[in-house]
């Protein structure tokens, strides 16, 4: 059997979606008596990890699943995702805890923050906020206007029209989706005499890391 990995390239880079790919590394802030990062810490925000700068790549989506569901942490959203990544891609290079932002598929996202919060940002990647409403004292809905957000999500009010110092709010928009390469590692099918052949990676959401 004569396999070309050209030949996967060129088919990959015409059926696949663009990607931008963040490699991971470990924080510095893991114990390392009991492997758990400081919840405080200001680099990793308590995830145990941090990501370099975005690099562009191409991947074929083999095949992609989404569940919403609830847990005593709130909303996420379960979901796996199998992509397959040609030599000529640098995703190529994708490991664990890699994360990969899908920069062709968006989805709407509603959640309930509390103004004033320490963590009242948005923690992925927003294409757009289309509302902002709360409750008053007599459970009547007030809308309030949309927010700008800073580099690290964080939402202002320039405009006005914010919710009340630590009233809980809903706000609601469009995101983009994000996932992030977990337990199950790039299978970088070298059966074949080494040759540089696509491999085949399952990417988890990134709502799921650290939980």
């Amino acid at each position: 059997m004569n396999l070309s990995p050209q030949d996967f390239n060129n088919f990959l880079d015409g059926i696949g979606q663009d990607f931008q790919w963040r490699k991971s590394y470990a924080c510095p802030c893991i114990n390392q008596a009991t492997g758990s990062p400081r919840g405080d810490c200001l680099q990793c925000d308590g995830k145990g990890r941090l990501w370099v700068a975005p690099v562009p790549g191409t991947a074929g989506v083999a095949g992609q699943s989404v569940q919403r569901k609830w847990a005593n942490f709130g909303q996420y959203e379960l979901g796996d995702c199998v992509v397959a990544v040609g030599s000529n891609s640098p995703l190529y290079g994708i490991g664990q805890f890699d994360r990969a932002l899908m920069l062709d598929s968006n989805e709407e996202f509603s959640l309930s923050l509390i103004r004033g919060a320490r963590n009242e940002r948005l923690r992925f990647p927003v294409i757009c906020i289309d509302r902002v409403f709360w409750l008053n004292d007599s459970q009547d809905i007030v809308e309030g206007g949309l927010p700008e957000l800073d580099a690290d999500g964080n939402p202002t009010w320039p405009e006005g029209g914010a919710p009340p110092d630590k009233t809980q709010y809903s706000i609601s928009g469009r995101r983009q989706v994000e996932y992030y390469c977990w337990g199950q590692l790039p299978s970088t099918r070298n059966e074949h005499h080494g040759l540089r052949l696509p491999i085949k990676c399952v990417l988890r959401r990134f709502d799921l890391f650290g939980r």
